[in-house]
């Protein structure tokens, strides 16, 4: 992906190195708010980064602002951008199975 457009420095840096895509509740109430001819106020994003080791992020990000794994298990990111009140919550592939009763013991494998 080319990395012309006007994105924020932290993003850019991503995109020079893999794939960034925006996914999940935040795309939702875009497409919610674009149907109802209104502007969606979008609090926190959603991000699935692709072909990037979940080490290369978080490295390219405390450049940028703060940075928590919060998720290590399932290879998710927090990210604040020092100049943004935005929340940014960025993820990896994964393919989870569950050997377990309920929702418990998975196995999570990245690609």
């Amino acid at each position: 992906m080319s990395t012309s457009l006007n994105h924020p420095r932290w993003l850019s840096d991503l995109l020079d190195i893999g794939d960034v895509y925006e996914v999940g509740g935040s795309v939702r109430d875009w497409l919610l708010a674009q149907e109802r001819g209104e502007v969606a106020e979008i609090k926190d994003s959603d991000l699935l980064i692709c072909r990037i080791p979940i080490d290369k992020p978080q490295e390219i990000l405390r450049k940028h602002g703060t940075v928590n794994l919060v998720g290590k298990f399932f290879g998710v990111i927090k990210f604040n951008p020092h100049d943004d009140a935005q929340t940014f919550d960025l993820s990896l592939p994964r393919l989870e199975k569950s050997y377990g009763v309920g929702h418990t013991d998975f196995q999570v494998d990245f690609d």
